[in-house]
């Protein structure tokens, strides 16, 4: 059996594909913004809208319906994260850091949204 090699055709097919996503992905990250609130649903209650923009490091303590924390969200730097939580898989604890329009972290078990959104308000933001 004969093996077939690589024509020019394939490989300039190939590069302009990867040139074209390269570049999309460029696009993307320089088209977003620094987001100005940070927004926290529990169970799709809104639990706490805070400026991401603070002087000093500022954590706050996310509860259940009985008032058990669930989750400690820090807000320093204008970037949020999650510093701690009481779900068995910790992937909110692992997620980077979020700054941008719309980057959320979620804990599922939790039931636990967190996003970043424009200073427009609560009732504008698309969840």
């Amino acid at each position: 059996m004969k093996r077939r090699k690589f024509s020019v055709v394939d490989i300039v097919i190939v590069l302009v594909v990867l040139i074209t996503a390269f570049s999309a992905l460029i696009f993307i990250n320089v088209m977003r913004t620094d987001g100005d609130k940070i927004e926290v649903k529990v169970k799709g209650e809104t639990f706490y809208i805070g400026d991401l923009q603070t002087e000093n490091k500022k954590e706050v303590k996310i509860t259940d319906s009985n008032g058990k924390t669930t989750n400690i969200l820090v807000i320093e730097n204008s970037t949020a994260y999650v510093k701690w939580a009481n779900c068995k898989d910790q992937k909110c604890v692992n997620h980077y850091r979020i700054s941008k329009v719309d980057e959320s972290i979620v804990c599922l078990p939790n039931e636990v949204e967190i996003r970043i959104v424009k200073n427009t308000g609560a009732e504008d933001a698309a969840w």
